[in-house]
């Protein structure tokens, strides 16, 4: 279990970084290596979403972490045993004071996910461990109490081996209160079934496999922020937009990284999102200005325009991080056929260094999307 304590610190990291912390994620070193987009889609469909877990739950934040995050100076040991990637989902319920931190581990094979287990395993949390029935050995329940800063945490897990994944996920309060154990182990049953849907060929609701390999990735230009699927409820949720056009898309992925050192920190976005029919790609960008919250100094970019786009929307605003140019930062929202794709750049040295970015970066993601070339241009403006 201690597979799952390891991370603990680093995913406090990633749901602060997630709420707006980009700088102090930006000094981290960037991922050393790449893995594939059928691994991450495979991580990234196994943990649950908001569909998943009971009423009041709402998105925190999702990303991979490498070997480097989990284990710092003693990467070389978990990687040379077959550690490929960890996947980690945060939801939480702030008025019941409660998160659900979720993860998935890609291993070379089913024996290195079990020794990486105990690799993992090497220290004692103060933990009680207990048995568990859900998935394969080796699986267990763990309770108890963690510090996490001056705040003690209090939590109720469950984790378990599927091939060579290693899954869990963990129920934890910060008020007192005793974590929902079922509710851990409601969760993992959910985790485990997906896993085996995923396994039969199948695809769980709103996970489109198919959208890492159509989207630019950003694995080792600087520091992942955000990486995953969303279905309509997380989206809504997270734009506040409950019954808008964005409540029929079929599925979304959606990547963020932090470019560039301290305060010249710059983040770019890519999503890619697909709908049942182009009407609904296309009415997402006309309404984009309603549909998605205003922005700082928010202001239209009437000639607009992305070549092979059905249809084109641009913004220009200010970065409420950022005292450099006032007008850093560039958003652009363009559909093709049943796809919606939004480009942002937040940030940036000056207005136009965001716009060039986000053009640049316009024109790869529909090469991208479209089964063309899919590589990400040259950032190099976003860090002058």
């Amino acid at each position: 279990m201690k597979y799952l304590w390891t991370m603990l610190g680093v995913l406090a990291l990633v749901a602060s970084t997630l709420s707006g912390s980009i700088a102090a994620a930006a000094q981290a070193t960037p991922e050393s290596g790449t893995v594939d987009a059928e691994t991450r889609a495979t991580l990234a469909a196994i943990v649950p979403d908001a569909n998943d877990l009971p009423v009041g739950y709402d998105f925190v934040g999702e990303t991979f972490l490498t070997a480097e995050d989990l284990k710092g100076d003693d990467a070389a040991a978990l990687s040379d045993a077959g550690f490929v990637t960890m996947y980690v989902s945060v939801y939480a319920n702030t008025r019941e004071h409660t998160r659900i931190r979720s993860y998935a581990s890609a291993w070379t094979n089913a024996d290195a996910a079990s020794a990486g287990n105990d690799l993992l395993n090497a220290t004692d949390e103060g933990l009680t461990t207990g048995s568990s029935e859900i998935g394969d050995e080796p699986r267990e329940t763990a309770s108890g109490t963690y510090k996490s800063g001056s705040t003690t945490m209090s939590v109720e897990a469950v984790s378990f081996r599927h091939d060579a994944m290693l899954l869990g996920t963990a129920v934890e309060t910060d008020d007192g209160s005793e974590p929902d154990a079922d509710l851990a182990k409601d969760i993992a049953g959910v985790m485990l079934d997906r896993a085996d849907t995923l396994a039969d060929g199948q695809s769980p609701k709103n996970i489109d496999l198919s959208l890492p390999g159509r989207t630019l990735s950003f694995q080792g230009e600087g520091q992942m922020l955000q990486a995953g699927f969303l279905g309509p409820k997380d989206v809504e949720g997270i734009y506040d937009t409950q019954g808008s056009v964005l409540s029929k898309l079929e599925s979304s992925w959606v990547e963020t990284v932090a470019v560039g050192e301290g305060s010249d920190t710059a983040t770019i976005t890519v999503g890619l999102t697909t709908f049942g029919k182009a009407d609904d790609a296309s009415n997402a960008v006309k309404q984009s200005a309603d549909i998605f919250p205003p922005l700082t100094d928010q202001k239209s970019v009437n000639d607009a325009s992305v070549d092979g786009a059905d249809s084109v929307a641009a913004y220009t605003y200010s970065s409420s991080s950022d005292e450099r140019d006032a007008m850093n930062s560039y958003r652009v929202i363009f559909s093709v056929d049943t796809d919606l794709v939004v480009i942002d750049v937040q940030g940036a040295p000056s207005s136009d260094a965001a716009k060039t970015v986000a053009t640049d970066l316009a024109k790869a993601q529909l090469g991208c999307a479209t089964g063309g070339a899919c590589e990400v241009p040259d950032l190099s403006a976003l860090t002058k």
